[in-house]
């Protein structure tokens, strides 16, 4: 029996997480050029920014020509 409940939670963490992958393949990131002095600060500094902004949150910075940029999440946040 703990067998069996134990790959029902590993079917169910998998299936979370083919769900959040697909979320992120849909829709590809925006850069929000005002979030960009953020790419130092933390991670919550970095998604309220681009929740100000109109997006559901941060990726990630990215490096671009020696200029730090931020991607955001396209997704409305509201």
């Amino acid at each position: 029996m703990a067998k069996f409940f134990s790959m029902m939670f590993i079917a169910f963490m998998f299936c979370i997480l083919i769900a959040q992958i697909n979320q992120s393949l849909a829709s590809p990131p925006s850069y929000v050029s005002a979030c960009d002095e953020v790419c130092s600060r933390s991670a919550a500094e970095k998604s309220e920014c681009c929740r100000a902004h109109g997006r559901a949150g941060s990726l990630n910075c990215v490096n671009v020509n020696g200029r730090m940029i931020m991607a955001c999440s396209s997704a409305s946040g509201k």
